[in-house]
């Protein structure tokens, strides 16, 4: 789904099942988004960890409607 955060366009993925959510650093930093240090972490399905690296907290928009969007900022995110 395309959305918007300062009027620039990125495509968003949700997955309804997910516990956590997560954004990539390349997509936050293409849209400027501000990357705050966090201590959290998480892990996949499998027990991995990720490599978290930050967090973010955005409003993001679709037409006339906006949501409030807070992330794990993550190097790599295979979806």
């Amino acid at each position: 789904m395309k959305v918007f955060h300062n009027s620039c366009p990125t495509e968003m993925k949700m997955d309804c099942g997910a516990e956590v959510d997560l954004i990539r650093r390349s997509d936050a930093i293409a849209i400027g988004a501000k990357i705050e240090k966090t201590d959290q972490t998480s892990t996949w399905g499998d027990g991995h960890e990720l490599a978290v690296s930050g967090e973010v907290h955005l409003t993001l928009t679709r037409g006339k409607h906006g949501f409030h969007f807070s992330a794990l900022v993550v190097d790599v995110l295979d979806v």
